[in-house]
């Protein structure tokens, strides 16, 4: 299991993760926006 999770990391590329973030933090941003 820890195995295969590790590898899914891996196997992950650096724009994959990258657009990732960007995606959580344009929705942290439009929430707290719309808070405001």
């Amino acid at each position: 299991m820890t195995s295969i999770s590790e590898r899914g990391w891996y196997d992950m590329s650096t724009y994959e993760t990258l657009s990732l973030m960007i995606a959580f933090g344009v929705l942290v941003v439009m929430i707290i926006g719309t808070k405001k």
